[in-house]
């Protein structure tokens, strides 16, 4: 029996974790399975092992793990496939699939430039892009912020667009901000690469609007988070059936021992 066991980071406000586990319950209406279960990896529960033991408890034989991340990080290469080894240990006789994270598909490069002209961005040389995320340990994230930021500039036919980093990276959110800030741009858009608007985006709203206040920059805008669309929606279920039909290249064991 086919399990799909769906892996949030896991917010420490109870709203955040609302909001994934309400996306999450939506996009099982698309997804065909007999069981279905909603874990994160820290800050809330149920946590991963327990997830894993309510799938066998329901008869689980195949267990189709999915992380609800937007990049490759250290979460999504590392942390998730260890539990999810010392679990396939644990239960020799279920076979263990890992799925992959969003990351970059048209659906979100969509949502980023709507997100963008809702806060009236045309696309020319006198406006500047700051694409903000969370950044990693991981090389692999860099690569992917280099790919969404080459393919947003195609599609706005902008090359002011840069990205920067809050926690992991250069250049950091503040000094790549303030650098934008020193440039001779008539507007500066914050572009956040998070699903929702959590403490990180706070964050990085609040340097916003200090900024706003301190340089008197009325044209330095935040633009929204991901969010949980139905078009993010879509996509989770997308990645879903994916990894259902790959099954033998997605295997833990092989995604492990190739990493």
């Amino acid at each position: 029996m086919k399990a799909i066991l769906y892996i949030g980071h896991g917010s420490r406000t109870q709203e955040g974790n609302l909001q994934f586990t309400h996306f999450v319950h939506r996009t099982m209406q698309f997804v065909e399975a007999p069981i279905q279960e909603i874990v994160f990896l820290e800050a809330t529960c149920p946590s991963i092992d327990e997830g894993i033991e309510r799938c066998v408890d329901q008869g689980a034989t195949q267990i189709i793990s999915m992380p609800v991340l937007l990049s490759s990080g250290i979460h999504a290469t590392e942390d998730i496939p260890e539990l999810l080894l010392l679990a396939q240990r644990r239960y020799p006789d279920v076979s263990f699939t890992y799925g992959k994270v969003l990351g970059i598909d048209e659906i979100i490069i969509d949502i980023f430039i709507r997100n963008l002209k809702e806060k009236g961005f045309v696309g020319n040389c006198t406006e500047g892009v700051l694409l903000t995320t969370h950044g990693s340990r991981s090389e692999k994230v860099e690569e992917e912020m280099e790919e969404l930021v080459n393919t947003l500039q195609e599609k706005t036919g902008t090359a002011i667009l840069y990205t920067c980093f809050l926690k992991y990276g250069e250049p950091s959110y503040e000094d790549a901000l303030l650098s934008m800030l020193q440039q001779p741009f008539q507007m500066v858009y914050v572009l956040p690469h998070f699903l929702f608007t959590g403490e990180l985006v706070s964050d990085v709203s609040d340097l916003v609007t200090y900024y706003q206040k301190t340089i008197e920059s009325p044209n330095l805008v935040l633009c929204n988070a991901v969010g949980f669309e139905e078009g993010v929606v879509k996509l989770l279920a997308k990645r879903v059936e994916e990894a259902k039909g790959c099954n033998n290249d997605n295997s833990l064991s092989s995604d492990t021992e190739s990493a």
